[in-house]
Parts: C-alpha cells; sequence; structure tokens
C-alpha cells in the first residue's frame, strides 16, 4: 500500500518539537496511510509555493504573536510605517481588549524588524491552513477571530498535544496539583488569571517579584505558572 508523505518542519526548541511529535503520534494512529517526516532545520527554509503548507502554533502566546503578525497588514494599510511608543491603543480583531501600543515587541519599533515580521504575516496568509494546539472552547475568541478572517487560510484546533507522560516526576507533586484544582473549584466563573509565559518566558528575579508584588495590589485572583529555578533564585533574592 502506497503511503501518503508529510514532512514536517519545526522550530527547533523543545516546546514545538515535543507539540509536532504528538500531533504526529495522533496522525499515524488515525490513519495508516500516512508516512511523517521531522525536519530539524536552523532557521527554517521558506516553502515553495508549488507545495501545500501548513503552519502550527504550540501555545497561548505563539497564537496572539501570530494574530498579531496578520494585524501588521492591516495596520501598515492604514498608517504605512512601523509603531511608535506614543501611538493610541490598538483594537486587534483577535485580542479581547486594546493593546497599549508600549506593550508591543520590540521589533515592532524598528523598520527593519517591523517590515521582516510582516513579511512572514504575509507569507503565513499563502499557506493551506493555520494548525493551533488548543480546543475551541479553551480561546473561543482567538479561534473564532481567525476562523472568520476571510483572508486567512482554514484554521485546525489541534490541541492539546501535551507530553504529559514526560512531565511525569517534575514540577508539582500530584497533592500540590489536587490543592489547585481543588482552589480553582472554589472560585467564582471567570475570575481567575493564568499566567504562563511559555518556555521562552525566562525572566530575571527582579522583573517577577514587582509582577508578583502588582499582582497582590490589584487584588485579582490569580494562577501563576513559573519554574521551579526561577522561584528559587527570587526567594535568594528577597532574602
Amino acid at each position: 500500500m502506497s503511503k501518503l508523505e508529510l514532512v514536517f518542519v519545526p522550530a527547533p526548541a523543545v516546546s514545538h518539537l515535543v507539540s509536532t511529535c504528538k500531533f504526529a503520534e495522533k496522525l499515524l494512529d488515525r490513519d495508516e496511510r500516512l508516512c511523517i517526516t521531522i525536519l530539524i532545520i536552523r532557521p527554517p527554509p521558506p516553502w515553495d509555493v508549488g507545495i501545500d503548507a501548513y503552519i502550527k502554533r504550540s501555545s497561548s502566546a505563539p497564537k496572539g504573536f501570530l494574530c498579531f503578525l496578520f494585524y501588521l497588514s492591516i495596520w501598515h494599510d492604514q498608517v504605512g510605517r512601523e509603531f511608535d511608543r506614543s501611538d493610541a491603543d490598538l483594537k486587534i480583531a483577535a485580542y479581547a481588549h486594546p493593546v497599549p501600543s508600549k506593550a508591543l515587541p520590540t521589533f515592532a519599533f524598528s523598520k527593519e524588524g517591523y517590515d521582516s515580521f510582516r513579511e512572514h504575516g504575509v507569507r503565513f496568509k499563502e499557506t493551506t491552513g493555520i494548525l493551533i494546539n488548543t480546543v475551541a472552547e479553551f480561546e473561543s475568541h482567538v479561534v473564532n477571530s481567525l476562523a472568520s478572517d476571510p483572508e486567512l487560510p482554514p484554521v485546525y484546533t489541534v490541541g492539546f498535544l501535551n507530553d504529559l507522560e514526560g512531565q511525569k516526576g517534575k514540577g508539582n507533586s500530584k497533592t500540590e496539583d489536587e490543592e489547585i484544582m481543588k482552589w480553582l473549584d472554589q472560585q467564582p466563573p471567570s475570575s481567575v488569571l493564568f499566567l504562563c509565559f511559555g518556555s521562552a518566558g525566562i525572566f530575571e528575579p527582579p522583573q517577577l517579584i514587582d509582577m508578583a508584588i502588582a499582582l497582590e495590589r490589584s487584588g485579582v485572583r490569580f494562577l501563576w505558572s513559573i519554574y521551579n529555578a526561577i522561584i528559587t533564585q527570587c526567594s535568594i533574592t528577597t532574602q
């Protein structure tokens, strides 16, 4: 029996590699006619327009970043330049709330970086589809926004792609996880702020301490996922 070969070219980062491998496993379990090759290349090469190409975003932060890349074309048509920190708050369809310009990534304020990432957004629109590691019920606003944009290719939710078995023995204990879930169940609906900056979201201890103080002063209920090593550094710093 002939097989249909799929080639995945993930970004060379652990979070991307894990979700890509889990996605490949799920596809192979569903259809034995598939053959999947995973290429790890730094940096990923541009795709040939004659090949069906898909892009996949692995976490919440990258999905928001992808939406921002698509917004760059809209901004450029309206304003025709890179951003300035004094610009008014941005109304991005895929974001539930206006975004302060001063909170944008650094590249958005330089012409070279702005032009480069705007081109990325344009090329992404030329793909056959967008795969995102989530479920519609979890991130309905961003999923519906992407799916309803007539300028974008079809959007497919393929989550959650997590290596739960590989995480055993890491992070919280079973008892701690149960305590967190029990606490969450006791909170009013939509009342808890969840903070998780992904595998690349590493901050210096002083930054984390400032954020923790701001969260405490805000009075908002929150759940924050932080690397254990960073927590240790913060404890040393505060002492």
